[in-house]
């Protein structure tokens, strides 16, 4: 079996929060990018480790 891992930029809220979650729970790891709240960043990454998924988030700003 292949692992599956997507990569979200902008996943610490809205959207691409959902679309994370919505991807561990059908068992894909993630990778994200946040640019400020950290705290939301952990929090994602929490919530993907309770469904069994690994999750990585990295700060960054591309303005």
């Amino acid at each position: 079996m292949t692992n599956k891992t997507a990569i979200i930029t902008g996943a610490s809220r809205g959207i691409g929060r959902n679309v994370a979650v919505n991807l561990a729970r059908r068992g894909i790891d993630v990778i994200f990018t946040y640019r400020t709240n950290h705290e939301q960043a952990e929090r994602l990454i929490g919530e993907c480790a309770a469904l069994g998924r690994k999750a990585a988030g990295f700060k960054l700003d591309t303005g």
